[in-house]
């Protein structure tokens, strides 16, 4: 529950949602226009930005802060921008191909570094499998 109290401290605060069509127009549309290539989550901020700002005229100037690389979610961005790519490991070469945008450090030859997690579990199965790595020893040291 939210008390008047909070509410009136919340005056300023607003809040927005993009969908995966109005996130994928944003990269497409950010990267044709000025050559930068966002990730998924600055997209969705972007596009919430843009509709605010058409709802209220605002003139003040604004800050988007990005946080994560486009190479985080190099399919998604790949297919708002319209590009053909193989598989996760292709999509980071030709993102850099296609718009030059440096891969992280992190992300360069992921395919031939060792996988540390292989674990797949079911939707239905989660609760029982995050109890039981709680309670492992390696959570515990």
């Amino acid at each position: 529950t939210i008390t008047e109290d909070m509410k009136s401290r919340l005056a300023d605060f607003e809040g927005g949602f993009a969908s995966e069509p109005d996130v994928a127009e944003t990269i497409r549309r950010i990267y044709e226009k000025t050559g930068y290539v966002m990730d998924t989550h600055t997209a969705v901020a972007w596009n919430v930005y843009e509709k605010w700002l058409a709802k209220t005229n605002n003139k003040d100037k604004t800050v988007v802060l990005s946080t994560a690389s486009p190479y985080k979610f190099s399919n998604s961005v790949m297919n708002a921008l319209g590009k053909d790519y193989q598989g996760e490991f292709d999509a980071l070469a030709k993102l850099n191909e296609y718009t030059g945008a440096k891969i992280p450090n992190s992300l360069i030859n992921i395919e031939k570094k060792p996988i540390f997690h292989n674990v797949t579990v079911e939707k239905d199965e989660m609760l029982e499998f995050v109890d039981k790595m709680v309670n492992t020893k390696i959570w515990h040291e």
